[in-house]
């Protein structure tokens, strides 16, 4: 049984599993967490600007040696608050934005220490269409491009091999069917095929796999890191 505990301002303070083992959290004046201290006692510390936006998170760990690793990570922002930059010892990262906010560009650049454990170099670039939505994604390992019907639905991804992975609905947007040029990935009411069942299923799923968030997904991570 979890237990919960409050503090004066009835904001969580303390989360207790059921080995009275306790999550604890510590706030502001403005209602802002800057620490959590985790069952495993990891304790993390939170710093934030002016405007509220996170700009540092501090952490300590614990070994078995009774060591207290330490890791920081840095937040830069514009005026507006948008995350310009994520640096930490492993690497920094970069964030370009268009004149509606949009997401551009993330690019990753290891630092010495980041290289030694196999950080690399990444670029990543989107494009939008006159309607906001992505509709090119290009990294390393190639180039997405996304297409859709009248209600936004998307209806094709092409993938770096320039296969086409269709989606097939029905209604104002009830998914009824993937195929891969064609050929049945899933459909309601079917049996779904295995993947070796699929023509080049091995390079097909590895692509999938290497697809990345749309820039949507990773604009509420950076507003979570606000």
């Amino acid at each position: 049984m979890v237990a919960y505990q409050y503090d004066k301002a009835l904001r969580l303070a303390a989360l207790i599993n059921e080995n009275d083992a306790a999550y604890t959290f510590a706030y502001d004046d403005s209602d802002r967490l800057i620490e959590e201290k985790r069952i495993d006692q990891l304790t993390r510390r939170f710093s934030y600007n002016l405007g509220g936006h996170l700009t540092q998170v501090e952490e300590t760990g614990y070994s078995e040696k009774g060591e207290r690793p330490q890791r920081s990570t840095h937040f830069e922002r514009d005026p507006v608050g948008r995350l310009l930059a994520k640096l930490n010892d492993d690497a920094r990262q970069d964030f370009t934005y268009d004149d509606s906010d949009r997401l551009l560009s993330t690019q990753r650049t290891p630092t010495d220490g980041g290289r030694k454990i196999g950080v690399t170099a990444e670029k990543l670039e989107f494009a939008y269409d006159i309607l906001g939505r992505l509709k090119q994604e290009s990294s390393p390992q190639g180039t997405l491009a996304y297409e859709y019907d009248p209600l936004s639905n998307l209806t094709t991804l092409t993938l770096p091999t320039g296969q086409h992975l269709n989606h097939l609905y029905y209604g104002s947007g009830h998914l009824h069917q993937l195929n891969l040029d064609g050929q049945l990935i899933s459909d309601h009411g079917a049996r779904r095929p295995a993947p070796r069942d699929l023509p080049h299923a091995g390079k097909t799923h590895q692509l999938l796999r290497l697809r990345r968030p749309w820039p949507q997904d990773l604009a509420v991570r950076n507003h979570t890191a606000r």
